[in-house]
């Protein structure tokens, strides 16, 4: 394990088991590992575990994949618990129930387990920081928290303990990503430290309360053969998403209609095929900005704009800020907590 991962405190009963697997088969259960860490010459991580109570802690993870790996984790609590993970850097590919989610910068991932034994896969790109802030909270926390609140119907069945396991894939918010970059740049230490964080999650949930609603984010209407071809599309479009096949193409590849195509893939991933594509394309804009000095001329005409105003007024639209404004913004918020190669 590397030296700066610690296991999770004592005092908190962590509710899932996690394992890794090499393509090869080799993994976890072939060698020794502390808290099924992934071994040095196969990934870099640093993971910071807060206890905040018993009922609530929060993991502040960064990571680099240097090998192909996949994850597994299982859930081994019978209590039922809320996690939510907000990515600040890179991609994370995450399937569940025959459901597939798209982590990404812009948007967080939230998770209802409602079942002990229920499993997941993670996956991140090789090479690639990883930095996620994911919180971790008990039904029971919940119920103090939020009793006598309205709530969106997915959380209120959660707490009344009729629901089943829920998965939503919301927009990463400016004020969830101001809340998320806070935890991260934590000025405090100790007690203070522990009060400081408690009150952040607290506005992550409240976030939460406000970003769910009925339409489009659950994914119980459909049928898991749909969803896994819904996810498959997702798959086609990430094979070269800047030249995708068109949305007609792309529903007989998968064997939908273009309706139903539609619906299955906004119900996974809160967006329209086209929207989705957007987003990826901006993506591809804020690494291009991160990664080096390319002119956001040459940003643009890469990402197949004709005319750099066009690139410059989708950029502002979709992170809230002008490419300039984005790129000159990297250098304070990316000076925090970088993991060397």
């Amino acid at each position: 394990m590397p030296t700066d991962q610690a296991p999770p405190h004592p005092t908190f009963a962590v509710p899932f088991a996690t394992s890794w697997q090499l393509p090869n088969g080799f993994g976890s259960g072939d060698c020794e590992t502390d808290w099924a860490s992934i071994p040095p010459e196969m990934a870099r991580e640093r993971v910071g575990f807060s206890v905040l109570n018993e009922g609530v802690a929060l993991v502040n993870y960064s990571g680099r994949m240097k090998t192909e790996v996949t994850v597994t984790g299982t859930v081994i609590s019978p209590r039922p618990y809320l996690v939510l993970r907000a990515p600040t850097a890179g991609r994370t590919d995450i399937r569940m129930n025959g459901t597939a989610l798209d982590e990404s910068t812009e948007r967080y991932s939230l998770y209802l387990h409602c079942r002990e034994g229920e499993s997941y896969t993670v996956t991140q790109p090789v090479g690639t920081l990883n930095r996620v802030v994911a919180p971790i909270v008990y039904q029971e926390q919940l119920q103090s928290l939020l009793a006598g609140h309205r709530l969106p119907p997915p959380l209120e069945r959660f707490l009344d303990g009729h629901g089943d396991s829920f998965l939503a894939n919301p927009q990463l918010s400016l004020a969830m990503r101001r809340v998320v970059a806070e935890i991260q740049a934590n000025p405090y230490h100790g007690a203070i430290a522990n009060l400081y964080l408690h009150g952040k999650v607290y506005e992550m949930l409240a976030q939460v309360v406000a970003d769910l609603t009925d339409d489009g984010l659950t994914t119980g209407r459909f049928p898991s053969a749909e969803l896994r071809r819904g996810a498959q599309a997702r798959d086609l479009l990430l094979a070269d998403p800047l030249a995708p096949p068109s949305l007609g193409d792309l529903a007989m590849r998968v064997g939908l209609s273009q309706r139903r195509l539609t619906e299955v893939f906004r119900a996974l991933y809160g967006q329209t095929v086209c929207e989705w594509l957007m987003a990826r394309r901006m993506d591809h804009a804020g690494a291009l900005l991160r990664e080096g000095t390319l002119p956001i001329k040459q940003i643009a005409f890469r990402l197949g704009y004709g005319h750099v105003n066009n690139f410059i007024g989708a950029f502002t639209r979709h992170f809230g800020v002008p490419p300039a404004t984005y790129r000159k913004s990297l250098v304070s918020t990316h000076a925090v907590g970088r993991i060397s190669s």
